[in-house]
């Protein structure tokens, strides 16, 4: 045999010797749905705790609550372009993720004006900080774990944009967890 000819069978015997059968990769949505759970009990704790404190008989109630599911449900979508993204060969392309992402800013400046003229959440005189400080702080503490489980399932696909897919995963975390209306308790007692 000759050199070259060789070299294909030390090749094969050690592809062979490597070779073992792996889980496939469950489909975006259903990795998403694996994540869900998570994301409604941070956005349920968000809601008990700085959820709106209003009397649940009033019509503006219906209206705070439908537009937060509206946002949750758009964060499961920004989740799945996330997971998607993050396959190889799967992703859904520039105009398309934009015209996605397009679609989620749109959900929160339409989210964020129609509940601030529903619920007229009023901020009193020199406690700005405060309120823009329990906002941020909350929102980063409950999104965490939905972002790491985002990643660890992107990191798991392989994705060739990481940060792309990493983004996009932080963005679902952030829309997910923050689809209630925040506000603070003590406007209110």
């Amino acid at each position: 045999t000759s050199r070259s000819a060789a070299a294909p069978d030390r090749l094969r015997a050690r592809v062979l010797a490597d070779w073992a059968p792996v889980v496939p990769l469950r489909t975006p949505w259903r990795r998403a749905a694996w994540i869900a759970p998570v994301a409604a009990l941070m956005a349920g704790v968000a809601a008990i705790y700085w959820g709106p404190q209003r009397d649940w008989a009033a019509p503006g109630f219906a209206i705070t609550m439908a537009l937060s599911a509206l946002q949750w449900i758009t964060g499961l979508g920004v989740l799945i372009v996330a997971l998607r993204e993050a396959v190889p060969g799967r992703s859904l392309g520039r105009g398309a993720t934009l015209l996605a992402l397009a679609g989620v800013f749109a959900v929160l400046a339409i989210n964020l004006v129609a509940k601030d003229a529903v619920a007229a959440a009023i901020v009193p005189s020199g406690r700005a900080w405060r309120f823009w400080v329990l906002c941020l702080r909350g929102s980063v503490m409950l999104a965490v774990p939905v972002l790491a489980l985002g990643i660890l399932c992107a990191a798991r696909a392989w994705p060739t944009r990481p940060a792309w897919g990493g983004a996009l995963a932080g963005l679902a975390a952030g829309v997910l967890t923050d689809s209630v209306l925040w506000q603070d308790r003590s406007t209110t007692e």
